[in-house]
């Protein structure tokens, strides 16, 4: 428990100082609340920036003080924070790329919009205006000086009240800025080629990420590979593909070596396997199925990672132990 803020005659220095940072903001519209305001004081007298603002977003979703002002609290801590200079930047030009955003996301009341090519939350900046609200049509925000603004969103498709809450609706984003946002929401790294540079437009009702990221990956040729904590994206190849999938394989106590073996030789490679795998044992079912989404299952549950080289029409297979 924070001591009483009357302990802190720094404090008043403190918010005095928040007029001259943020200018005629949301701090003097901003109604006093002690729990709020011991968060500010963390952040802005220790330094606790980080830990404030994790503390104050999980008041968004308890719902025990007014939304509003716990995003503008959120405001005065994140005032400071700067990414991208987006704090630097002229009311015009902030008017323009809130217009210009290229999707809005929500779950499990998170809520996420995607302005100039950065996912933004409650709470951040773009220039002089404080993001406020970010609904499936519209995204409001509050200017510095106290006024709100409010900017319409194109929506592809209707979204039903119960899924407003979990989605994601996109208006011509990056479909790298999508993957990797999807890659930060379950705490992963992500590596995606610059030629993955597709605009795409569409509403998702999300169940949860990882189905979100395969349909995604589906509908636009990606295929992704899980190393550890990473997340490796490729273009799929259709030259690369194989002819047939492979066809379903079904039973206990499977060998992990000679699966492998089987695949190598169905779609005409030669096999480099570590040796650790010889004797693993696996239960399988599976439908017909492309080799390497097989092996995309086979490697998230047994920690290795895979290879296709080709060298003068060649092809060899390489399946190695994660380090």
């Amino acid at each position: 428990m924070l001591p009483s803020l009357r302990l802190f005659p720094g404090l008043l220095l403190v918010f005095s100082l928040a007029g001259p940072l943020m200018g005629q903001e949301p701090g003097k519209r901003y109604q006093p609340n002690l729990e709020l305001e011991q968060w500010i004081y963390r952040a802005e007298v220790f330094g606790q920036k980080q830990t404030a603002l994790a503390a104050l977003r999980s008041l968004l979703s308890e719902g025990d003080l007014p939304r509003r002002e716990i995003i503008r609290a959120i405001g005065i801590v994140n005032a400071g924070h700067d990414l991208d200079n987006d704090r630097g930047l002229a009311a015009a030009r902030a008017e323009t790329l809130l217009r210009q955003t290229a999707g809005t996301a929500a779950f499990r009341d998170r809520h996420f919009a995607l302005i100039n090519g950065r996912w933004r939350l409650l709470g951040d900046w773009v220039g002089p205006y404080l993001i406020v609200a970010i609904e499936p049509e519209e995204l409001i925000v509050e200017h510095a000086g106290g006024y709100e603004r409010r900017f319409n969103l194109t929506l592809t498709q209707r979204l039903d009240d119960n899924r407003r809450n979990r989605y994601i609706a996109l208006d011509g984003a990056g479909l790298g800025d999508v993957l990797a946002f999807i890659c930060d929401r379950e705490r992963l790294n992500s590596y995606i080629p610059s030629d993955i540079n597709t605009r795409i437009s569409g509403v998702y009702v999300i169940s949860d990420w990882w189905t979100l990221l395969d349909q995604i990956a589906a509908n636009h040729n990606i295929q992704w590979t899980r190393h550890l904590d990473n997340l490796v994206f490729q273009t799929k190849n259709k030259t690369q593909e194989p002819a047939q999938p492979l066809i379903g394989i079904y039973g206990k106590n499977k060998n992990l070596g000679a699966l492998f073996q089987t695949i190598a030789e169905n779609f005409g490679m030669e096999l480099v396997l570590d040796e650790e795998f010889a004797d693993v044992e696996v239960d399988i079912h599976n439908e017909e199925q492309p080799w390497n989404e097989v092996l995309d299952c086979l490697a998230l549950m047994n920690g290795f990672q895979w290879v296709l080289t080709e060298n003068r029409g060649h092809r060899r297979l390489v399946i190695q132990k994660e380090r």
